[in-house]
C-alpha cells in the first residue's frame, strides 16, 4: 500500500542582506504572513529562544489544506500577488526568492 498526502502547504520566500518588507508588501500588493530586517531580533514561538536574523525575508503563506490541495493553494498564493512581471524580475534579481511546498503524509512509506 502507498502512503497518501494528507497536507500541503506553500511559502514564498525572498531574501537578501538590504531585503526592506515595506517595499516588497508594497511591490507584490499583499502583506507578509512574516517577515524580518536584518539584525532584527527573532524570538522563537515555541521555544522563546532569541535569535538576531542573519538576513531579511518576506514570506508569504497560504492555510495549510487537509487533504492536500496544491493547485488551490498555488491559485490563492499567486492570484494575491501582483501580475506584473517586471516586478518580478527586479525583486528575483536583487533578492534569493524561492517557493516552500510541505508535502506531509499520516503514515510512512
Amino acid at each position: 500500500m502507498m502512503a497518501v498526502i494528507s497536507e500541503t502547504t506553500v511559502c514564498l520566500r525572498f531574501f537578501g542582506d538590504d531585503l526592506n518588507p515595506d517595499d516588497l508588501t508594497a511591490r507584490l500588493g499583499q502583506a507578509p504572513t512574516a517577515s524580518v530586517i536584518k539584525g532584527q531580533m527573532i524570538t522563537g514561538k515555541n521555544t522563546g529562544f532569541t535569535r538576531i536574523a542573519k538576513t531579511g525575508s518576506w514570506r508569504f503563506e497560504v492555510e495549510r489544506r487537509e487533504p492536500g490541495d496544491l493547485e488551490a493553494q498555488f491559485r490563492e498564493l499567486f492570484g494575491a500577488l501582483t501580475t506584473d512581471l517586471s516586478v518580478w524580475r527586479d525583486l528575483s534579481a536583487k533578492y534569493a526568492p524561492d517557493l516552500f511546498i510541505g508535502l506531509f503524509m499520516k503514515e510512512s512509506n
